[in-house]
């Protein structure tokens, strides 16, 4: 009967203690998260709160894993001693209890000298040797939030800001690292930062829970690390034992550690670098796909149409490679590893992979072109449409540099649209605000320089130039507002549960993007003048099959208009690969420093360029006014 009843409270402790992993699915509160950070609160304190829970739910692993194996050893030895009943005495009886009792509890020494069980609570209960069963279940718990925690941090990452989403997984990840550091696994270093040199074994430094750890065992512990120097961060009072899941347990930790934490830093420098190259020599690409001419020979929607149905392609193509490659990890790594694995895949492609029952190729296809992950992003992708084709049909009237100055005017319109319109994004800071005005400054000067400069220049036609100035001044304002829109649906989107990866999101907005040009193709057509002989003295003898053949949709297509295509889509997803791997605010900064290179290389190539240190000054004021809104997202 008193072993029925503490049965019955083991039981209970138990399920109490399993509860919140069972029914829990992430505790990052994405509402009380947005909530605080609105209010000013500090965004160090919010985490200090979530790493205490994450914390607690360690101990809640561990002691539930004593629990189950405290119940496992009493039924064991309860179901031995009915079969043994009729053998034995009322002594041996007595001595298989406190047998009983010391395998369940701790013993310690009262002050007559006599050991007696500590049972009054379940802080000292013994848990060195877990059965198999026990071992695995307690695994599958913590592989599930494990995998929760990933997922609630990549949706901050998402919804808040890439520099303090990053910094979110470099706490998570250094708080399972240090975690499985105290639980006694030697082969931890080699499995997190893929090395071959292995640790020496570490003696946990919270033991006291579920282990008879002593003081001066935690003192020398406590020394080595400060003299290994491996003491950064909080140290997690952990209650994990050698035999639990924790010591074993490691590889979707490892898994998480290398993809989230990990990050090569000359792909991300290279991947900087090539984006400033990319934005700065944009418009003389567009330039130079004129052929000599005033204007653009093909139509450009055909060059976003064909932009985009590469990128659905490649994006498809990426997809099924990272899906078939994680799979046959998968298989290699054999059944222990496979829900770890599959977990982190879910997370990086969006897509649950199992093998056997679903194609992997329809697996990692399918998302891509889903017509409901398309409809989510169509919004963004018609407005990119007509953003990139509005562009290049503004780069037949302003110059380069200019084009790339009123490109900057994005940031003080998403700003407005952030404070006003969409509540849900998050608005500008006090500092970005400063920074947004200081933009627009230096727009409106760099603007009224350009001119002044382009009267003086040439008088004769200066009225023309200045309507020409004006009209494409005009049509860049509405691909910046394109501009703009796509990107604040795009972060609706993500903020009302759009949980894709970067992959499926730009092949998703790809689709839009190819179902938009197709209806944009004959309204360009309608609204915007066909290349004519009037615009060029080349186009005499055949301006009537040019005009003619212009309905078509590759009409009037070369070489260079094909190295534009590509041009466009290595821009753009580079431009991706930039925000995954850095942030959107280091993509701020790459496009205002093309500026001052787009300038240069204006004066360089275009013929009749002249510098004006005015000019510069103001373009240079914008640079600033960039960097400063990027830093003050900081």
């Amino acid at each position: 009967m008193k072993y029925q009843k503490r049965l019955t409270a083991l039981r209970a402790e138990l399920e109490q203690e399993l509860e919140p992993l069972l029914e829990a699915n992430s505790w990052v509160d994405y509402k009380k998260l947005k909530k605080s950070l609105s209010k000013g609160e500090n965004e160090a304190e919010f985490f200090e709160k979530w790493e205490a829970e994450f914390h607690a739910l360690l101990d809640a692993v561990s002691k539930s894993a004593a629990l189950v194996a405290v119940a496992k050893e009493f039924l064991f030895e309860k179901q031995k001693e009915l079969e043994l009943e009729a053998g034995r005495t009322t002594s041996n009886k007595e001595q298989g209890s406190n047998l009983l009792d010391q395998q369940l509890y701790r013993s310690h020494v009262t002050p007559d000298g006599k050991e007696k069980p500590e049972h009054d609570d379940l802080q000292h209960v013994s848990c060195s040797d877990l059965p198999p069963t026990v071992q695995l279940e307690q695994q599958h718990q913590l592989e599930r939030y494990l995998h929760a925690n990933c997922e609630a941090l990549r949706k901050a990452a998402k919804k808040f800001d890439k520099h303090r989403g990053r910094s979110c997984q470099q706490l998570k990840v250094l708080s399972i690292e240090q975690a499985l550091r105290e639980v006694n696994y030697p082969k931890l270093d080699g499995d997190l930062h893929v090395s071959t040199q292995k640790p020496s074994v570490v003696v946990p430094r919270v033991r006291r829970t579920l282990s008879s750890t002593s003081e001066e065992e935690e003192d020398d512990h406590a020394s080595n690390e400060r003299t290994a120097g491996k003491t950064t961060g909080k140290t997690i009072k952990s209650s994990w034992t050698p035999g639990t899941v924790g010591q074993n347990y490691f590889g979707p930790a490892a898994l998480i550690y290398n993809s989230l934490h990990y990050k090569n830093i000359n792909l991300a420098l290279f991947s900087s670098l090539l984006l400033l190259l990319l934005a700065a020599f944009q418009p003389f690409v567009v330039e130079w796909s004129k052929e000599g001419t005033n204007h653009v020979p093909y139509n450009p929607v055909s060059v976003i149409l064909a932009e985009s149905v590469c990128s659905v392609l490649l994006a498809c193509l990426v997809s099924a490679m990272v899906v078939g490659s994680s799979s046959r990890t998968t298989t290699s790594t054999g059944s222990s590893s496979t829900s770890g694995t599959s977990s982190f895949l879910q997370a990086e492609s969006g897509t649950a992979i199992t093998t056997g029952s679903r194609n992997i190729l329809s697996a990692a296809v399918y998302p891509c072109i889903s017509p409901s992950n398309v409809l989510k992003f169509l919004p963004t992708g018609v407005l990119r449409a007509v953003e990139d084709s509005l562009s290049i049909y503004a780069l037949q009237y302003v110059a380069p540099t200019t084009y790339m100055v009123l490109l900057q005017s994005r940031l003080l319109l998403t700003g407005l649209a952030a404070q006003f319109l969409v509540p849900e994004c998050t608005a500008p800071t006090r500092v970005q605000w400063h920074a947004l005005f200081f933009t627009l400054s230096g727009i409106l000067a760099f603007k009224s320089v350009v001119l002044d400069q382009q009267g003086d220049n040439d008088d004769s036609s200066s009225s023309k130039s200045k309507s020409d100035s004006l009209t494409g001044t005009l049509i860049l304002a509405v691909a910046v507002v394109c501009k703009v829109g796509a990107s604040i649906w795009a972060e609706r989107a993500l903020k009302r549960g759009a949980d894709t990866s970067v992959i499926v999101q730009a092949a998703n907005i790809s689709c839009g993007t190819v179902v938009a040009s197709l209806v944009l193709f004959p309204i360009g057509q309608a609204v915007f003048p066909k290349p004519s002989a009037k615009d060029d003295e080349k186009d005499d003898e055949s301006s009537g099959s040019n005009n003619a053949s212009f309905s078509s949709l590759f009409a009037n297509w070369s070489l260079v208009t094909l190295f534009l295509v590509f041009y466009l889509l290595q821009k753009n997803w580079v431009s991706t690969v930039v925000v995954k791997k850095l942030s959107a605010t280091t993509k701020y900064v790459v496009y205002a420093i093309a500026i001052v290179l787009t300038y240069f290389l204006e004066l360089l190539f275009i013929e009749g360029a002249e510098f004006s240190l005015t000019a510069a000054v103001c373009s240079l004021c914008v640079v600033q006014g960039g960097v400063l809104f990027a830093d003050a997202k900081k």
